[in-house]
């Protein structure tokens, strides 16, 4: 069995669980409420357990992703940045080295 035929089950059984897990849990509901002291909120219905566990996962995939994201937007700058670095450097070398060869004396081997 390959790694992905290996990969391919695992997601399949991962979403087997997680539609059980919606099946049976999807009369369950719960109150929210936010309790900061001094002033406190309230949903006004209900909220279903499978739909609160989906709500927070894609909000910890949007947050993540979006860190991710700006990441991977800074790193490639920097990348960039550092092979333009490298190009000027190795013109500088490159250009320098030409100089010297232009200028030896052809006698002085």
């Amino acid at each position: 069995m390959g790694r992905s035929t290996f990969v391919a089950v695992l997601v399949v059984v991962i979403l087997a669980l997680g539609a059980l897990f919606v099946v049976q849990n999807s009369a369950r509901t719960t109150q929210l409420s936010f309790d900061l002291g001094a002033a406190a909120w309230q949903l006004e219905r209900p909220v279903s357990i499978p739909a609160l566990i989906g709500i927070c996962f894609g909000a910890g995939l949007l947050l993540g992703g979006s860190w991710g994201g700006i990441r991977v937007l800074r790193l490639s700058s920097r990348v960039r940045q550092l092979e333009q670095q490298a190009t000027l450097s190795s013109f500088a070398t490159s250009s320098s080295s030409a100089t010297a060869v232009k200028n030896k004396d052809p006698g002085s081997w």
